[in-house]
């Protein structure tokens, strides 16, 4: 009782401070339907990461004094490190759509970067989302460019699209020990067409339920990223990543 009369409490000087001001806090709360623990919060268009408790409570912040954006995503870790995608504007020129990163941080508690590796150039970008694996790599979704030759070399369609270069999803697996890429799975190395049949990934798409019709377009033709995968996980278990799309 006492537990929620703070909390109630909290609530109301919060509610008070929003009147005259804009805060990360708490407007209100059914403490019925609440589950315990911290709330981490990367606001789009800012460049801070919040985390609060159930009252609003403001426990820790992580700014990012380059005046970042979100990458999208930000992680608390175990030990309280914080893991996050970012993105500014001193990074190379790069290709840009929804969910551009490009800047991959861990942060202690107090802030300080321990590690940092940027994925941004004329070729390649990392976007959206970021996994902390058990061994303490990080698996990145990373948009890779192909010409307009490559993508022909495919059977892409060039006759109902005149897109001139795609940007393909690939899993990039980084170690921060060697700060270095480990492992890539590439979708370019998994595409299936049926534009061209004098090409050798030519073939039923119906029968290829691995591979990816490069060709698909009821949603992504007129798309540079005309995959645009938004999440990732790995499971330790089976040893398998599983990619939204």
């Amino acid at each position: 009782m006492q537990s929620f009369f703070r909390c109630f409490l909290g609530i109301l000087v919060v509610t008070q401070v929003l009147v005259s001001q804009n805060t990360v806090g708490l407007i209100s709360i059914d403490p019925q339907n609440v589950t315990n623990g911290y709330n981490l919060l990367y606001p789009n268009n800012q460049s801070s990461v919040f985390l609060i408790n159930n009252c609003g409570q403001l426990i820790n912040t992580w700014e990012d004094e380059r005046d970042g954006r979100p990458g999208v995503v930000a992680y608390l870790l175990e030990n309280g490190d914080l893991l996050r995608a970012s993105t500014h504007g001193n990074l190379p020129p790069s290709f840009g759509a929804g969910g551009s990163g490009g800047v991959i941080e861990l942060l202690d508690w107090n802030g300080e970067i321990q590690w940092q590796y940027i994925i941004a150039d004329t070729f390649k970008r990392q976007h959206h989302d970021v996994h902390m694996m058990p061994n303490g790599h990080v698996l990145a979704i990373v948009w890779e460019n192909y010409d307009f030759e490559a993508i022909k070399s495919k059977g892409f369609d060039t006759i109902q699209n005149r897109q001139v270069e795609l940007w393909c999803d690939a899993i990039y697996e980084i170690d921060p020990v060697l700060d270095s890429v480990i492992w890539i799975w590439r979708s370019w190395d998994h595409l299936v067409q049926e534009f061209d049949p004098n090409l050798e990934n030519y073939g039923d798409i119906s029968e290829n339920p691995g591979k990816i019709d490069i060709n698909y377009h009821d949603f992504s033709f007129g798309r540079q990223d005309w995959m645009h995968s938004n999440a990732l996980d790995y499971n330790e278990r089976l040893d398998q990543i599983i990619l939204s799309v």
